[in-house]
């Protein structure tokens, strides 16, 4: 049955983006949210991450420093983000999330480090 709820979870992350799958991740000082695709494997759409005073994202605007997804991973227990510049020559962002469940929705906690700026503890709800 456990194992029944935790792919229930994993189906709905792969849902597409309209439909709300993804994390919204947050710690002290520290706010990201990573939209997933639909389809075969594991597919991060989008990322933004706000800290510091400044906002980083996949998407272009006026006020963001702009990212590139590089690579998502999902597998025992553990999902791992990879965000660079747009030239994906240099590693911005490394979000390692592990999640665990018992009896319950799984919860999915673990860390943001985003070389020269810092690294937080964050938390995320999936959805």
């Amino acid at each position: 049955m456990k194992r029944l709820i935790v792919s229930a979870a994993f189906a709905a992350l792969a849902a597409p983006a309209m439909a709300g799958g993804g994390f919204m991740c947050s710690g002290e000082g520290v706010e990201a949210m990573f939209p997933l695709g639909g389809g075969a494997g594991f597919s991060l759409l989008e990322a933004e991450i706000r800290a510091k005073g400044k906002i980083w994202s996949t998407v272009a605007r006026p006020d963001v420093i702009e990212i590139a997804v590089s690579q998502a991973f999902s597998g025992n227990h553990r999902i791992a983000f990879d965000l660079t510049d747009p030239n994906m020559q240099q590693v911005v962002a490394e979000i390692r999330l592990f999640w665990t469940e018992e009896e319950s929705d799984p919860v999915f906690g673990g860390t943001l480090k985003m070389p020269g700026e810092g690294a937080w503890a964050i938390a995320c709800d999936a959805g």
